[in-house]
């Protein structure tokens, strides 16, 4: 029994990415809603509105219109990305950094302290969109830090990251 679970369908036109650049390539990607959010190896996110096009044959496919990319500042590709769409937030993993950046804007989110809400030396980050602590605005994140070889749980607001707890591992 053969089951087919999906077609494949291009969303984006690798020209409408790449633009005159000779060589990109996509590290992640993240999709919210109709808004789809691409991060490449030259550190630049870019935003583009998705559209459903159904043909008269009754086939479905996409229609992307770019609104946005932005250059993170820094030299590494952008590792991984993740929406809090309550937040109106992407968190951004880049260089060992994690940070906050506006969904509508792609600029790097001011902290309430000053300097901008990053955390340092991460290997790696999830993402719990439903905490205990009933606050709606806000989502739980677990963050892996190689270097200080600790797994640490934030609490993201929209614009601030705060330590919760702190588990050292050996």
């Amino acid at each position: 029994m053969s089951v087919k679970a999906f077609e494949l369908v291009p969303a984006v036109e690798r020209d409408l990415l790449m633009g005159d650049k000779a060589r990109i390539n996509i590290e992640c990607i993240e999709c919210c809603g109709k808004h789809l959010y691409m991060g490449t190896n030259d550190c630049f996110i870019h935003h583009f509105l998705l559209d459903e096009v159904t043909s008269s044959k009754g086939k479905l496919t996409y229609s992307a219109q770019k609104l946005l990319h932005k250059y993170l500042g820094l030299k590494k590709p952008v590792a991984e990305l993740r929406a809090a769409s309550a937040l109106e937030r992407l968190i951004v993993l880049c260089d060992a950094i994690v940070f906050l950046v506006d969904m509508v804007t792609l600029e790097t989110v001011p902290s309430a302290a000053g300097g901008g809400a990053k955390i340092r030396g991460v290997t790696a980050f999830c993402i719990n969109e439903n905490p205990v602590n009933g606050d709606p605005f806000c989502v739980e994140m677990g963050v892996l830090s190689s270097k200080r070889r600790t797994v640490q749980i934030y609490m993201v607001y929209e614009d601030r990251v705060q330590l919760v707890k702190e588990v050292t591992t050996p």
